[in-house]
């Protein structure tokens, strides 16, 4: 993931969105998510979280630009995206900077290929955003506590064996 934390340490963020399309069946029409992706928008590019196969597992990557998922472009559905950076960054029209990457990591974790078990990135010590990727309809996102919550929940079971990483900005 070294890769990717060197662009997220150069990068400004301004929004989070999430990739869905519009349905048209209902009155008024609808955007509905499509909750396998979730994107921290910066100034250039984007950071792209990935639900892994509905199985607990995070992508992490760098992406220039969002793209249609499969499902929604061969179902010929009118892709868009809905902007959250209100709820979690404040400001959505601000930039900043992202200072820490909590992430944990167990033994099906590949971190070479940005894949982890969930991850929270806190910009400007003090607006967070926690992926996890086990929610049923995909990413379920949390602000500033869910990552704890995470942790004890999931540290307590039995037969869980977790290590937790933290990257910080240079």
């Amino acid at each position: 993931m070294d890769d990717v934390f060197a662009w997220v340490g150069a990068a400004r963020f301004r929004d989070v969105v999430a990739p869905g399309y519009i349905e048209r069946d209902c009155a008024p029409p609808e955007f509905r998510p499509w909750g396998d992706t979730v994107a921290l928008a910066a100034d250039e590019g984007y950071l792209r979280l990935d639900s892994v196969d509905s199985h607990g597992r995070l992508r992490v990557g760098v992406a220039a630009e969002l793209t249609v998922p499969d499902p929604i472009r061969e179902e010929g559905l009118e892709f868009a995206v809905a902007s959250q950076g209100d709820q979690f960054l404040f400001d959505a029209s601000s930039a900043y900077a992202c200072g820490r990457v909590r992430y944990v990591t167990d033994a099906e974790s590949d971190p070479a290929e940005g894949i982890v078990r969930c991850a929270e990135f806190t910009f400007n010590g003090r607006h967070t955003v926690f992926a996890d990727p086990e929610w049923h309809f995909g990413i379920l996102l949390g602000r500033a506590g869910a990552y704890e919550h995470w942790w004890n929940h999931h540290h307590a079971e039995d037969g869980h064996r977790f290590t937790e990483r933290t990257w910080r900005r240079p």
